[in-house]
């Protein structure tokens, strides 16, 4: 049972800590004002668009 539970727990940390590095490298580049203002952009254009088509 010591076993199994000791595997388990490493088993949800490799898990946890994997996708939590992989969000850490993915988040950096779309942090920087360019993918932030593309995005605001893209909001409000759209949100704009919707508006107008109505």
């Amino acid at each position: 049972l010591e076993l199994v539970e000791s595997l388990r727990y490493e088993e949800i940390i490799s898990m946890m800590s994997e996708p939590l590095r992989v969000d850490e490298e993915e988040m950096p580049p779309p942090i920087p004002p360019k993918g932030l203002g593309h995005l605001s952009s893209f909001d409000s254009g759209h949100h704009e668009n919707g508006e107008s088509h109505c």
